[in-house]
């Protein structure tokens, strides 16, 4: 139930984010070309809403193990290899993440509440926790694929 709305909350975020810059963007060419004026915070807004949705769109991908990787060896190899070298790669990811997270962190609370964007004024705080909001939900999402994998392969023990 928790991935599920997690999950939701993910696609609710990102779609929403996605269509408030789409639309930020349309009314930024209408402003420009039919009335000759340019809205100096539209472009930024749109650049931040759209980071916002490539990391969380990356997290979606992250729980559905679909990033993009040579796995030639792995089709190859027994399946209980195989379940072990995903075990192992999912370790690396949760260790990185919780790199990513730390100083992500560090750099949203000690860099991003000092300093101010240049056209929205806001702190660059804002921006910055993208990195650390998609950093913990895939952290979240990889670790769940983890305990799946430890179930199958305590399910498979147990067949044995």
């Amino acid at each position: 139930m928790f991935w599920r709305y997690l999950t939701s909350l993910c696609w609710l975020i990102a779609i929403s984010f996605l269509s408030g810059a789409s639309l930020i963007v349309i009314i930024q060419v209408i402003f420009r070309y039919a009335f000759n004026f340019s809205i100096a915070w539209a472009e930024e807004l749109a650049r931040f809403l759209m980071v916002y949705v490539g990391v969380i769109g990356a997290a979606l991908v992250v729980k559905e193990e679909s990033h993009p990787r040579i796995d030639f060896f792995l089709n190859y190899m027994p399946k209980k290899v195989n379940l072990y070298i995903n075990l192992l790669f999912d370790l690396l990811k949760m260790l990185f993440l919780v790199i990513l997270i730390k100083y992500s962190w560090i750099l949203v609370f000690e860099e991003g509440m000092v300093s101010r964007t240049i056209a929205l004024r806001i702190k660059w705080a804002y921006p910055y926790f993208s990195i650390v909001f998609s950093g913990i939900v895939m952290l979240l999402f990889v670790l769940n694929n983890f305990v799946k994998k430890i179930i199958n392969l305590l399910d498979q023990y147990k067949l044995s």
